[in-house]
């Protein structure tokens, strides 16, 4: 085959999503915004962004593994994962994404003081130890 006959079949090589797929995960992006607007409302602010964040952080660091071993695969000229490298590279798009939601968290918990909770007015005991009934006096 040549080079023209696959340059015109190059759409036939992706994969397109049945439209239950599609459909499936309209749902779940769906699904995700209302769980964060729902716990935004619901008063719980400080565990809807801690998990916004763990959640952001965790595929943070799962798209610099994978530029990590695209970068790795290159370097050392391994053949055996060419089939692979691209999806390991557009791991990358979701970099500037995720940079964005950190950087815009960070600057808004830095934008208003921040006290300490686990330390109760008046006392130098951490509350967990007046809880577990230790009296934090060594």
């Amino acid at each position: 085959m040549n080079t023209q006959g696959l340059y015109e079949q190059r759409q036939s090589f992706f994969l397109t999503p049945s439209s239950t797929v599609r459909g499936g995960l309209i749902f779940c992006i769906l699904a995700g915004i209302l769980a964060f607007v729902g716990g935004m409302y619901a008063g719980e602010a400080t565990r809807t962004w801690g998990s916004f964040l763990f959640n952001t952080f965790f595929f943070f660091a799962i798209a610099l593994g994978g530029i990590a071993f695209a970068g790795m695969q290159d370097v050392i000229g391994a053949l055996w994962g060419r089939p692979i490298m691209r999806l390991h590279e557009s791991f990358a798009s979701f970099l500037p994404v995720a940079l964005g939601a950190m950087s815009s968290f960070s600057s808004a918990s830095l934008s208003r003081s921040v006290t300490p909770t686990r330390f109760t007015s008046g006392s130098p005991t951490p509350t967990c130890w007046k809880r577990c009934g230790a009296s934090g006096t060594g």
